[in-house]
């Protein structure tokens, strides 16, 4: 069952976190030569998906879609679930319109969070 709308909120001005790994993964493996400086900025604490004309590098705006969807970033998988710093808890957020579709089952919530947290703590809070 499709869950996303492809509405492309998620890509337009994202700030999202990339791990060390998702940007090896990503140099490894994209299809057109980029210098992996070119999708990525750094702002002292995290390495972040750089935006162009308002979206993420990677959003095509004409299909709504992702042209590395097969290895987008980790934080990319995690979404609409993101992690609050400030509340030590996992939450949906709220500019995804349909966030609650994701992750209805409160199991499935509660394993995906165990998954961001650990996911979080050995690639980004740690590196």
């Amino acid at each position: 069952m499709k869950i996303c709308q492809t509405c492309g909120i998620c890509c337009t001005h994202t700030e999202m976190i990339l791990s060390k790994e998702d940007i090896l993964n990503i140099s490894e493996n994209l299809q057109e030569p980029l210098s992996s400086e070119s999708f990525y900025d750094f702002d002292g604490k995290f390495y972040r998906l750089k935006n162009i004309d308002g979206h993420c590098i990677f959003y095509l705006p004409e299909t709504r879609k992702c042209s590395i969807y097969s290895i987008r970033p980790m934080g990319c998988k995690f979404y609409p679930m993101i992690y609050d710093l400030e509340s030590k808890t996992c939450v949906l957020d709220d500019e995804c319109p349909h966030n609650r579709l994701f992750y209805s089952n409160p199991k499935r919530f509660k394993k995906v969070c165990s998954d961001l947290k650990k996911w979080l703590s050995t690639y980004i809070l740690n590196s």
